[in-house]
C-alpha cells in the first residue's frame, strides 16, 4: 500500500486576463494542519479578493476531502483543484489559489480553467514523493553477525533511524510491507535465528 505526496511546500503563479492567481501547494497530515496553512496564506497576501482551497487529506485508512469556492461562482474552483489531485492520485496536501480581481471577469470555463491549471503547474515543479506502509522495527544482534547484516539486509530498509553500538548492535530502521518478510527470513539465516526483533510502530514513510 503506498500513496504519493509532495515533499515541500512550493508556490507559483500566473496572470489571466489581468487577474493574479498564486497557487500555493503544502503536504499536510492533518485538517488542523490545513487549516494553519490556510491561515497562513491569507496573512502572506493579504486583500485579495478570492482564497480558494482544496484538500486531500489520509487519515486512518480514510481520505478526507475538502474544498472551497470562496465567492467563485459554484464548482468552479475548490472542486477543480480537488479533481488534479484525484487524478494524479495525490494525498496529504493542500491547495490554496490566491486570486487578485483584474476586472475582466473569465466566465465559469474560464475559472475552471485557470483553477485548475493553477494547481496543475505548481504540482509540475513540486518534488512528488511515495510513502509507503512500512514497519519500524529495532534488531538487536551479535557483533559477530553485523557485517553480514549491512552486506545482506541493509539494503531491505527504506529508511535507517539509527544504529547503537552497545553490548550488541541495535539496528532502529523501517522496512515495507512487501518487504518485511524477505528481511526477517534473511536475518533469521546470517543470525541463526538469535536476532531479536521489535515492532515499534506501522506508518506510511517515504520510499
Amino acid at each position: 500500500m503506498f500513496y504519493k505526496s509532495i515533499k515541500n511546500m512550493i508556490e507559483s503563479e500566473f496572470t489571466e486576463k489581468k487577474s493574479r492567481f498564486i497557487c500555493v501547494l503544502s503536504p499536510a497530515a492533518s485538517t488542523d494542519e490545513a487549516d494553519t496553512i490556510l491561515a497562513d496564506v491569507r496573512r502572506r497576501y493579504p486583500a485579495a479578493t478570492h482564497y480558494c482551497y482544496a484538500w486531500r487529506l489520509r487519515s486512518n485508512g480514510k481520505i478526507i476531502e475538502k474544498h472551497s469556492d470562496d465567492g467563485e461562482p459554484g464548482g468552479t474552483a475548490g472542486i477543480p483543484m480537488l479533481n488534479v489531485f484525484k487524478m494524479q492520485e495525490i494525498e496529504n496536501i493542500i491547495a490554496v489559489v490566491v486570486r487578485y480581481f483584474g476586472g475582466t471577469l473569465l466566465g465559469t470555463g474560464g475559472l475552471v480553467r485557470a483553477y485548475s491549471h493553477a494547481v496543475i503547474k505548481t504540482l509540475e515543479q513540486a518534488d512528488i514523493i511515495v510513502l509507503e506502509y512500512s514497519r519500524h522495527l529495532r534488531i538487536t544482534l551479535d557483533y559477530s553477525y553485523y557485517s553480514n547484516f549491512q552486506n545482506k539486509c541493509l539494503s531491505y530498509l527504506i529508511k535507517l533511524a539509527d544504529t547503537e553500538f552497545a553490548d550488541q548492535v541495535t539496528i532502529d530502521g523501517w522496512v515495507t510491507e512487501a518487504q518485511h518478510e524477505a528481511l526477517i527470513n534473511t536475518l533469521d539465516k546470517i543470525t541463526d535465528r538469535t536476532a531479536a526483533v521489535e515492532y515499534v510502530e506501522q506508518d506510511y514513510v517515504a520510499n
